[in-house]
């Protein structure tokens, strides 16, 4: 236990370096963005239009690094379901971020593609971090390069899942006041109302 009490130590003291270095990233990519030569209308489109979800960001990338895709082909690399990349893409559909097109040669698939806009965005933004990506796999022994991908990706789902339930809970993430810290005064119990309607995940 002691050589796993030191790793998770070390990886509690990488956090913070790690969150530093997402929002300097964050910082480029915006001046790099400002940077870009758009028509006043696209550029007022962009600010009114709503942050993107993480799984639309997760599209946007795969689709910006390996170019048009099939809603099947999309469902497998994001492990989610065709039916639940189908709503996703109608939804980026809304704001002008992807087109859709059906294939010539067999109607039953649908190929996405970013629009010629959004190409440009993602470009901007990820043209640096392909280069810092590609340059530290490179220092990575080959046989390492998977294993390390599939074991940062479980870690993310790790910190992913924890941050959800803290805020599903009503904890500190939530802006409510923590139960240790600000108890609640007793009062009369909320009267009964109809069950909330369930709805699709956000994607």
């Amino acid at each position: 236990m002691t050589g796993l009490r030191r790793l998770v130590t070390e990886l509690l003291k990488l956090l913070p370096e790690l969150g530093r270095a997402m929002e300097a990233q964050c910082e480029v990519q915006l001046s790099q963005l400002e940077q870009l030569t758009l028509s006043p209308g696209v550029r007022e489109a962009l600010h009114r239009a709503p942050m993107p979800t993480p799984t639309q960001m997760q599209l946007a990338i795969e689709l910006a690094q390996e170019g048009p895709s099939t809603i099947r082909d999309l469902a497998q690399r994001l492990g989610v379901t065709a039916a639940a990349v189908s709503l996703l893409v109608d939804r980026m559909a809304e704001h002008g971020w992807v087109d859709r097109t059906r294939d010539t040669e067999d109607r039953r698939v649908v190929w996405v593609r970013l629009t010629p806009i959004a190409q440009t965005i993602s470009d901007a933004f990820l043209g640096g971090q392909r280069q810092q990506v590609a340059a530290f796999l490179q220092q990575v022994p080959e046989g390492e390069r998977e294993p390390f991908v599939r074991n940062t990706a479980l870690f993310v789902r790790v910190l992913g899942s924890a941050g959800g339930a803290r805020r599903a809970t009503g904890g500190l993430a939530s802006g409510k006041a923590h139960p240790t810290l600000a108890p609640p005064e007793p009062g009369p119990p909320p009267e009964p109302g109809p069950p909330p309607e369930p709805r699709l995940k956000d994607l």
